[in-house]
């Protein structure tokens, strides 16, 4: 099973400051993204398509995952196997002290 999207409400507000969007579409991304709710249910309540809530929330996912927050840098490098392993552990402990200090 693929692993849910999911965005703080701080990421998703940078990602949005980015875009070019109305407010249905980031009414339907906030709520899938941020609020975890299903995409079928903006389907249902709003009587639109599946496709166009897709779209909706694909185009803040995208925005948000080329925003950095103060003091992260993105790099391409290549490496051996082992080291990359070690540099994925780097990244993972940042996101997790970025998401804590996005909740205080």
């Amino acid at each position: 099973m693929a692993e849910k999207k999911r965005l703080t409400l701080h990421e998703f507000e940078l990602a949005v400051q980015s875009l070019d969007a109305g407010e249905r579409t980031r009414q339907i991304a906030k709520g899938v993204l941020v609020h975890g709710r299903s995409q079928q249910e903006f389907v249902a309540e709003m009587g639109i398509t599946k496709g166009a809530v897709s779209q909706a929330v694909t185009r803040v996912w995208r925005a948000a995952q080329r925003v950095l927050p103060d003091g992260l840098q993105r790099v391409t490098v290549s490496l051996p196997a082992h080291q990359v392993e070690i540099v994925k552990k780097w990244e993972k402990q940042a996101m997790q002290k970025r998401e804590r200090a996005n909740k205080l």
